[in-house]
């Protein structure tokens, strides 16, 4: 029995100083990028911005508490704080003559930090996992990818589509 607690405390060690050794390397930074914006019949925008963009600490390692599991641990990079920046696209009047101007709101990450990829536990992740007999249901899709678990290109930038109502927002590299 002493020789399985200590062989359990000698793994823990080990995975504590992996983890420590990964969050060391671990780099979530803002990076510049160019927006295309568009809206329905209006003239697309291209908007100097910024992203979060790096890599953090994740692992699925052998469970040291449960026999046969593993143990699932992942951090994203997201934003942490943000700002709205407002833009505004030209767009033809019916008679193809004069433009109005179609007002679009931004929301653009002033800071960035790894921070965990789901705001749900992995306990209920596996669970799920076993319940839809490996599949992720729909639900969990549109959590997983409002909690940042499921990265797009055109993350974080969702909402703010949704409300200007925005036909696509393209990012590209500068």
């Amino acid at each position: 029995m002493a020789n399985t607690s200590n062989l359990q405390r000698a793994a823990q060690m080990c995975i504590s100083f992996l983890l420590l050794m990964t969050a060391v390397s671990s780099e979530c930074n803002r990076r510049l990028i160019i927006h295309t914006l568009s809206y329905e019949g209006c003239q697309p925008r291209r908007l100097l911005s910024r992203a979060c963009d790096g890599s953090c600490a994740s692992f699925a390692r052998p469970s040291v508490d449960i026999s046969g599991e593993l143990a699932r641990y992942c951090e994203c990079c997201k934003q942490t704080e943000t700002t709205i920046v407002e833009t505004f696209l030209r767009c033809p009047n019916s008679d193809g003559r004069s433009f109005r101007r179609k007002r679009i709101l931004v929301n653009i990450p002033t800071a960035c930090a790894c921070r965990p990829c789901s705001a749900l536990p992995a306990y209920i992740i596996a669970a799920e996992d076993v319940l839809q007999n490996g599949k992720r249901s729909p639900s969990f899709d549109f959590l997983s990818q409002m909690n940042g678990t499921v990265l797009h290109e055109d993350d974080g930038d969702d909402s703010i589509a949704e409300r200007s109502k925005l036909s696509k927002v393209v990012k590209g590299q500068l």
